[in-house]
């Protein structure tokens, strides 16, 4: 379901920021989620992979990532990290995951 662009009818809460919305903003609302402020955008998470760190990225089959020994993002050793990922293709450590 998409959010469908219209005149807001009530104050209410931006489910994005959380600023409060007044009567007679448009917003965009999505039954069953509410409203939002035209300008905000869902929280994503993006990274922006440079032409290095693409080859890298193309470079390794699936097996051959778990004999890298240094986060492919930010090149913080993994050796003795309990927890280690393979996030869209790239051995990462825990921080890397989560951000």
């Amino acid at each position: 379901m998409s959010w469908i662009p219209l005149e807001n009818k009530y104050k209410a809460k931006c489910k994005t920021c959380g600023l409060q919305i007044e009567v007679g903003v448009k917003v965009l609302w999505q039954k069953g989620a509410g409203v939002k402020h035209e300008s905000c955008e869902p929280p994503e998470k993006k990274s922006i992979i440079s032409e290095k760190e693409w080859a890298d990225f193309q470079q390794y089959q699936y097996k051959e990532l778990h004999l890298i020994s240094k986060c492919q993002c930010c090149k913080k050793s993994l050796a003795g990290m309990r927890d280690i990922y393979i996030n869209n293709d790239r051995r990462t450590c825990s921080d890397c995951f989560m951000s």
